[in-house]
């Protein structure tokens, strides 16, 4: 293969179809139901690229700024039919608005996200607004789950 983009995709899809593999046989040794990986979104969840996703062995957890509607990943995953958890990190990304950890000044997702944002982060209302088509069907593919994330941050 070259290297263009569309070579390392599909690199990417044989490291992700062998890794199944792996999981699949795994389980069945054990005598485990094979569970549904897993995946944050990414270049493999653009619409180019999605076609070397399963829904039915995959889920999608969206590491995207749900307020961005140019971006067209949360659109292309609900109308691909894959369960889909929101940690999008306009609302849910904890390390926001603190100084910068690495470097001087603030991080990159200031500012800071209160309770509130987070408390009201509407997955059906993400749904509307990026103009997902089959809202209603996509609306039964949320796990019911949602996923703070933080690299700063002390568990007591």
């Amino acid at each position: 293969r070259g290297r263009m983009e569309e070579d390392f995709m599909f690199i990417w899809d044989f490291y992700q179809q062998e890794s199944l593999q792996r999981v699949m046989k795994a389980s069945n040794e054990l005598g485990l139901e094979f569970p549904k990986a897993t995946l944050w979104s990414s270049h493999l969840t653009l619409p180019s690229y999605i076609s070397y996703l399963d829904p039915s062995l995959y889920n999608i957890q969206f590491w995207v700024d749900a307020s961005d509607l140019e971006d067209p990943t949360i659109k292309n995953v609900a109308e691909s039919g894959f369960k889909m958890i929101f940690s999008n990190v306009d609302a849910t990304y904890l390390d926001c608005g603190y100084s910068g950890w690495v470097a001087d000044g603030n991080n990159w997702c200031s500012p800071y996200k209160g309770w509130q944002i987070i408390y009201e982060n509407d997955p059906y209302q993400i749904l509307e607004s990026h103009g997902v088509a089959n809202q209603m069907e996509a609306e039964r593919m949320f796990l019911e789950e949602k996923w703070l994330f933080g690299q700063n941050r002390q568990i007591t």
